[in-house]
C-alpha cells in the first residue's frame, strides 16, 4: 500500500480533480437554470410543485407599497392576504412575513405590474446579472494564475447557498453578495470610507451586519466606521422618505417581533435551514432555553476578543491585515447574528476568495505549504458542508456548517497573527 501511495502522481491527480470540479460546477449551474424554467412553467400553470419561491414575499410587499398606504407595509395580516391573492396556487399554510427595509419593495415596484410568474422570471434574470457582477468584482481582487481564477469563479457560481438556496428562491442575499464584494474591493484599494459606505447597504436586511457593526465601532478604524455610519444614515433617510414615521415605527415593531420569535426558537422558522450558533444549539439541545443562549455567549466571549486583537494588532494595521480582520468579522456575523439562513452563506464567497488571495501573495514572499494546504482543505470543507448540512440538521439535529464557519473564522484570525502581512 505504501508503494502504491508513493507511486501516485499527486499533481496529475490534483489537476484532474480540479478539472472535474470545474466541469461539475458548469453542470450544476445549467441544472439550476433548468429547475428555474420548470418553476416558471409551474407558476404560469398556477401550481407549485417545487414550492413557492421566497420571492413571493417580496412581490407581496412591493404590491402593498404600490397599492396601499405605506404605513401598512409591515401589517402581517395584509402581507398574508396579498400573498395568497396575488400569487395563484400558494398553499394556505405558506407564509412569508416581510421584514426587510422598505427600500426593497420600493425598488421592486415595477415588477409588480407583471403576473407573478413573469415577475419571478424577470427577477431571476436581474439576480443572475448581479451575481455575475459580484463574481467579476471578486475576480478583479485575485492575483492567482488565470486558470486558478477561472476555476475558483466557477466553483463560487455553483456554491449551493448561492445558486440553489439563494438564486432559485429569489433571495436578496445575492444583492448583499454584490455589496460585500464591492466593499472588500474598495478596502483592498485603500478606500475604507467608500468601502464602509457600500457595506452599509447590507442593512436593507439588518441581520447581515448586526454583529459586525459593534465590532467595527471597536475596531479602531475611523474611516471604515465613518463610511458605514454615513451609509447607514443615508439608507435610513431614504427608507423614511418611502414609508414615513408611521411606517418606520411599524418596521421597528416587526423587527422586535422577529427577534423575540427567533429567540424563542419558533418551529415555523425552519431552524434546520439556519447556520448561526443559536440555531445550532437549539437543534443540538432539542429546543429553546437558557442553555443555547449561554453556549452562544460563552463562544462569543472567546471569539470577540480574538477578532478585536486581530484588528488592533500590528499585522492588522496593514491593508491585507485590515482585509482579513474585516473578513473574519463578517464570518463572525454569520455565527452570532439573530439568525443566518443557509442562503445568506453565499455572502461568504468574496470573504473566502480574498482570504485566499492574501494567502497566495504571502506564500509568494514566504513559501508556506501548510498554510496553502490548510486554505484548500477549508474550501473543500465549506463546499462539502454546504451540501450536507441541512440533511444532517433535519435527521440528526446537527448543523456541521456552523462548526466549519467557526473554524474558518479562527483560521482567518490565525493568518493575521502568524506573521506581519506585507501589502
Amino acid at each position: 500500500m505504501t508503494k502504491l501511495i508513493n507511486s501516485l502522481d499527486w499533481r496529475w491527480l490534483g489537476s484532474r480533480l480540479w478539472l472535474a470540479a470545474q466541469v461539475g460546477s458548469v453542470l450544476m449551474v445549467l441544472f439550476c437554470a433548468g429547475v428555474a424554467v420548470t418553476i416558471f412553467l409551474d407558476l404560469k400553470a398556477g401550481c407549485h410543485r417545487q414550492g413557492t419561491p421566497d420571492y413571493a414575499g417580496f412581490y407581496a410587499a412591493a404590491t402593498i407599497l404600490r397599492e396601499y398606504p405605506a404605513r401598512e407595509l409591515y401589517d402581517p395580516k395584509l402581507q398574508d392576504d396579498v400573498l395568497h391573492t396575488r400569487v395563484p396556487g400558494t398553499p394556505p399554510g405558506v407564509h412569508y412575513p416581510f421584514a426587510h427595509a422598505p427600500v426593497l419593495p420600493f425598488l421592486l415596484g415595477p415588477l409588480t405590474g407583471l403576473p407573478f410568474a413573469w415577475s419571478y422570471a424577470a427577477w431571476l434574470v436581474i439576480l443572475a446579472g448581479i451575481a455575475c457582477a459580484a463574481l467579476m468584482r471578486c475576480r478583479s481582487c485575485l492575483s492567482w494564475p488565470a486558470t486558478h481564477v477561472r476555476g475558483a469563479i466557477l466553483l463560487a457560481a455553483a456554491f449551493p447557498p448561492l445558486v440553489l438556496e439563494g438564486w432559485l428562491a429569489g433571495q436578496w442575499a445575492i444583492v448583499g453578495l454584490f455589496w460585500i464584494s464591492l466593499a472588500l474591493w474598495l478596502v483592498r484599494r485603500d478606500r475604507p470610507f467608500a468601502g464602509g459606505f457600500v457595506l452599509a447597504m447590507c442593512l436593507v436586511k439588518p441581520t447581515l451586519l448586526m454583529f459586525a457593526l459593534p465590532l467595527l465601532v471597536l475596531s479602531g478604524k475611523p474611516r471604515l466606521l465613518a463610511g458605514t455610519v454615513v451609509g447607514g444614515l443615508a439608507l435610513a433617510a431614504v427608507c423614511l422618505l418611502i414609508v414615513g414615521i408611521d411606517g418606520a415605527r411599524a418596521y421597528w415593531d416587526m423587527l422586535t417581533v422577529y427577534g423575540r420569535t427567533m429567540s424563542a426558537g419558533a418551529a415555523h422558522f425552519k431552524t434546520f435551514k439556519h447556520v448561526d450558533l443559536h440555531s445550532f444549539f437549539l437543534l443540538l439541545y432539542g429546543g429553546p432555553g437558557w442553555l443555547p443562549k449561554l453556549s452562544v455567549l460563552a463562544i462569543a466571549a472567546w471569539f470577540v476578543p480574538l477578532v478585536l486583537a486581530a484588528w488592533w494588532s500590528r499585522a492588522g494595521q496593514s491593508r491585507d491585515g485590515q482585509l482579513l480582520a474585516l473578513c473574519a468579522t463578517l464570518t463572525g456575523n454569520m455565527l452570532f447574528s439573530a439568525y443566518t439562513p443557509i442562503y445568506d452563506v453565499s455572502l461568504l464567497i468574496p470573504n473566502v476568495l480574498i482570504t485566499g488571495d492574501v494567502i497566495y501573495r504571502r506564500c509568494q514572499q514566504h513559501p508556506d505549504a501548510v498554510l496553502a494546504r490548510s486554505f484548500c482543505v477549508f474550501v473543500g470543507l465549506l463546499i462539502t458542508a454546504a451540501w450536507v448540512t441541512q440533511h444532517s440538521a433535519q435527521v440528526y439535529g446537527f448543523q456541521p456548517l456552523t462548526l466549519v464557519l467557526l473554524a474558518w473564522g479562527c483560521f482567518q484570525i490565525a493568518v493575521i497573527s502568524k506573521k506581519p502581512l506585507a501589502d
